[in-house]
């Protein structure tokens, strides 16, 4: 069976001065949550990380809070203010490979 991947978009609009490398080191420094970056695909924008989308859901939930604290954190770090919970940083679209 093939694994689900989602590819996951940084809004642009919200953090212009997104790194997708600088920000999966310090996912997996800061919260032990490893992603790919999306510019190791060969794409030419740096707003997307990759992750596998597992079948346990209390483990995906789990990884997506560690993920928005460390958007919050990158969000505060650039001097960003997040309109609270109401301001959608990224997009997520689901692929099958």
């Amino acid at each position: 069976s093939g694994a689900m991947y989602a590819f996951i978009e940084v809004r642009p609009d919200v953090l212009p001065d997104f790194s997708d490398q600088q920000f999966a080191l310090e996912l997996l420094e800061e919260k032990h949550v490893l992603v790919t970056p999306g510019s190791a695909f060969n794409v030419p924008y740096r707003n997307h990380f990759r992750t596998t989308i597992l079948p346990d859901s209390a483990t995906l939930q789990l990884v997506f809070q560690r993920i928005e604290a460390q958007l919050e954190s990158w969000s505060a770090r650039h001097g960003v203010k997040l309109s609270g919970s109401g301001a959608r940083v990224v997009n997520a679209t689901a692929r099958f490979k």
